[in-house]
């Protein structure tokens, strides 16, 4: 045991940020699979009010992306982008449209009175992606090169969305974040009675009847828990040091999405899939399976 401390102050002192060398068709698949939220994102319905204007829409009419034939030809230009974004070429257009279409419509979906951050990491992702091609194109780097910068400037996002989430828990409270932890009983009730309130259906699970009591009852159990999840969103930014450490990080923080949902009836679909995406890299992690398969049945012979 007295071995292995210095072995693992070495490995950490050894960690560092590293550019993933993904392969082409890998990072094809990863932009394929971006479709999909960018459907979920763009092809929802919009409201025709800006009752509490926010952000931009202080200084703008958004309205007008509700218009029928605005749907409809916001709908055409952004399949039109998504197929140069999945392709690889023209990127800077493809996510110019992208970009201004997430911004745009995450800005009305705000302006409701009720802000909310569904889009938010999707669009800063996107964001982040175009000014990695538009930098690309100043110095003059390759196409291969700039999708590997975008795809590594993506997790770069990723990680920073939940440091900074970490931060302002830590922070932004009046207290330390862990001494507050039993208020998360507060928060459960409140949550399940907005379902019942929306729904008008009694929830009579375990999490909205017996867990609020259970985390008052045992506060110090409750802060090793809830501390657990915090933990690990302040050391997201592991996940830009190896394949290894993002799907670890990956995988967690859908356990830590799935652990949110089911107690605090929250969903973060957009972080889900950006997270299986680049994170998890569930295309490439099919890859590895299958070529672990052939390799290990690799020169048997079947018997007759």
């Amino acid at each position: 045991m007295a071995q292995m401390i210095p072995k693992l102050i070495t490995y950490i002192k050894g960690l560092r940020e590293n550019v993933i060398p993904h392969a082409g068709w890998e990072m094809i698949l990863m932009r394929l699979c971006m479709l999909y939220p960018f459907y979920r994102a763009i092809g929802r319905k919009l409201p025709n009010v800006q009752p509490h204007p926010n952000g931009l829409a202080h200084f703008f009419d958004l309205t007008f992306l509700a218009q029928p034939a605005v749907v409809q030809g916001t709908m055409i230009l952004c399949i039109v982008a998504a197929f140069f974004y999945v392709s690889g070429w023209l990127m800077i257009p493809a996510l110019t449209v992208l970009s201004v279409v997430l911004i745009l419509q995450g800005t009305l979906i705000n302006s409701q009175g009720a802000i909310n951050h569904s889009l938010q990491l999707l669009t800063m992702v996107v964001v982040a992606q175009w000014l990695v091609y538009i930098y690309g194109a100043v110095r003059h780097l390759g196409r291969h090169q700039a999708h590997l910068q975008a795809v590594h400037w993506a997790k770069i996002v990723i990680a920073a969305s939940y440091v900074t989430a970490a931060f302002s828990k830590l922070f932004a409270s009046s207290e330390f974040w862990i001494a507050r932890v039993p208020y998360m009983a507060l928060q459960v009730i409140k949550s399940n009675l907005q379902t019942y309130y929306n729904r008008l259906e009694v929830n009579p699970s375990f999490i909205a009847e017996k867990f609020p009591y259970w985390v008052l009852e045992f506060p110090n159990v409750a802060r090793l828990f809830f501390g657990a999840g915090l933990a690990l969103e302040l050391f997201a930014f592991l996940a830009l040091v190896s394949r290894g450490w993002a799907l670890f990080i990956g995988i967690s923080m859908l356990v830590l999405h799935y652990t949110i949902q089911i107690i605090m009836t929250l969903e973060f679909r957009h972080h889900v899939y950006l997270l299986l995406i680049f994170y998890v890299n569930a295309p490439w992690l099919l890859y590895a399976g299958g070529k672990w398969i052939a390799d290990r049945f690799k020169g048997r012979t079947v018997p007759a």
